[in-house]
């Protein structure tokens, strides 16, 4: 993963190239050309290129004017993923490029190699820790809240104290928060991988991690985030443990990719559509007590 000013700058980089690259054809559509991109690739050399960055190459190539060429039939909304995020129309004319061999750049090499590591990603899930939630249940998901410690002068350290900014190790016996966010990001670099380069493999592995994680009885996770950022002694779970969900967007995106594959059945999509219906059902008593219990925190300084 990039850090974020590394992707700042590639960003920088690949908006110019996105103007110097694009060309009008055909009554106003855009394409890539692979002279440009290949110059972008040396100047870009001794960074790693992320995936965002592909996507962000593809997004900006088609700039003004890809909205006119898809309301004009570059790509049919049949043919396009159902992405949340992604720019669905500069996707499909990716993939179309690189199909025909009209695109090429060094970004898809990275894109390989990255994806090749998560083809080496073992299946997460929830049940894998060895803290059971409050609930007895280790299909809840939890997890603690960083910047809280054992108060020295109490029992047992209860209930814990704030020192912001300073994180606490515990936090490590419960690795549900680390494992969640690496599947997102596995998922959704193979689901790329498979979306562009047409490598079933990247599919049949996202699609593994993706059932162990939500659908399979004996490891899927509860659809609940009632014991997430919990703080010992304090609160069984706060209403800030959502912010440990901030990039399930790319998520969605990865189960979109993978539309079209056979490793991602129908009978896959369904009953995770069934289970992202839940979410909002969480009782709703839950819900306030986690928002009190947020309240009831001493203000803190932010600066």
């Amino acid at each position: 993963m990039l850090t974020t000013c590394v992707a700042i700058k590639i960003h920088a980089d690949l908006v110019c190239l996105a103007v110097a690259a694009q060309r009008p054809e055909g009554g106003g559509g855009m394409e890539l050309e692979t002279d440009s991109l290949s110059k972008a690739g040396t100047r870009l050399s001794g960074r790693r290129i992320a995936t965002a960055a592909l996507v962000c190459c593809a997004a900006l190539a088609f700039l003004p004017r890809a909205r006119a060429a898809a309301q004009k039939e570059s790509a049919k909304p049949a043919e396009l993923p159902r992405v949340f995020s992604l720019p669905a129309v500069a996707l499909a004319e990716l993939r179309r490029g690189i199909a025909t061999g009209k695109i090429t750049d060094p970004a898809l090499e990275q894109l390989r190699k990255d994806a090749d590591a998560g083809l080496a990603q073992e299946p997460l899930s929830v049940t894998q820790k060895s803290v059971n939630p409050p609930s007895g249940d280790n299909h809840d998901y939890m997890s603690q809240a960083p910047y809280w410690w054992p108060d020295p002068a109490k029992p047992h350290g209860l209930p814990y104290l704030r020192r912001d900014g300073e994180t606490n190790p515990e936090i490590e016996r419960l690795p549900d928060h680390r494992n969640l966010s690496r599947l997102i990001a596995v998922t959704h670099t193979l689901g790329l991988a498979y979306y562009l380069l047409g490598d079933e493999a990247c599919a049949a592995r996202a699609s593994e991690l993706l059932r162990v994680w939500f659908l399979d009885p004996k490891t899927r996770m509860n659809p609940n985030l009632q014991f997430a950022q919990n703080v010992p002694g304090r609160y069984t779970g706060r209403g800030t443990g959502l912010i440990e969900t901030h990039d399930i967007y790319q998520l969605v995106d990865a189960v979109a990719l993978l539309h079209d594959s056979k490793s991602w059945s129908k009978t896959d999509q369904a009953r995770h559509g069934e289970l992202v219906r839940q979410v909002p059902r969480l009782d709703d008593r839950i819900c306030e007590r986690q928002g009190r219990s947020r309240r009831e925190e001493q203000p803190r300084n932010i600066l």
